[in-house]
């Protein structure tokens, strides 16, 4: 689970769909990725961490912690 990305999303009250239409993906395509099932392009990391304006490293961001 990406626990900070969707701590980031929650904060901004920004859904799967916002992160699809920011990404150009349908929101299955965002859901796969967000639950681990399908890995993020690191183009697609840069883009996320633009698009929410955050000020943390990738790894960070994207950091995955089980349940």
């Amino acid at each position: 689970m990406y626990r900070n990305l969707k701590a980031e999303m929650l904060r901004r009250g920004l859904t799967q769909n916002d992160l699809g239409k920011a990404l150009c993906l349908c929101v299955g395509a965002v859901s796969m990725r967000l639950h681990g099932r399908t890995e993020w392009k690191f183009s697609e990391a840069v883009a996320v961490k633009e698009w929410l304006g955050v000020d943390m490293s990738l790894e960070e961001l994207f950091k995955w912690t089980e349940g």
